[in-house]
């Protein structure tokens, strides 16, 4: 089961990352004008970090 919710995670990172980025319409990868779709992808993110992180 554990895998299968790393794989679930790690498709839905990359949608959310497929439609953050055509959202914001990003020219450069560091721009400083922050939108909600950035705040959603760094959120989305540290989800991901958080599955793929090995418990004690």
């Amino acid at each position: 089961m554990r895998r299968q919710l790393q794989g679930i995670a790690l498709l839905l990172f990359s949608i959310l990352l497929t439609l953050g980025f055509a959202e914001a319409g990003f020219r450069y990868v560091f721009d400083l004008s922050l939108k909600w779709s950035v705040v959603w992808m760094l959120v989305g993110a540290a989800g991901l970090v958080m599955v793929f992180w090995k418990d004690k």
